[in-house]
């Protein structure tokens, strides 16, 4: 799955999901592949376009949300922490 998420075409990512494919087909039936399979085509496989970086074109070598997750910590306890109820337009004077 990490070859399909790393995959810089789509050629290359529909050959590392065939690869997937067979792997589950074949593995022993202590990991019941066929069925993470079908988790995987039901969950993932249609939006492949959002974590595979065949199709992410925007790619900064950046792949967590830790950058808004400090943004957001920062903005909660710098800017934000004597204001006890948090009202939309303080907020919005704020980050203005």
């Amino acid at each position: 799955m990490i070859n399909m998420m790393r995959a810089e075409t789509p050629v290359d990512f529909d050959l590392e999901h065939e690869k997937f494919e067979t792997w589950c087909i074949d593995v022993d039936e202590e990991w019941d592949g066929p069925e993470l399979y079908q988790y995987f085509e039901r969950g993932f496989l249609w939006k492949r376009e959002k974590w595979s970086q065949a199709w992410r074109n925007h790619y900064h070598h950046v792949n967590t949300n830790n950058y808004i997750e400090t943004w957001h910590r920062q903005l909660k306890e710098v800017y934000l922490p004597s204001l006890r109820r948090q009202r939309v337009d303080v907020l919005v004077y704020i980050l203005w």
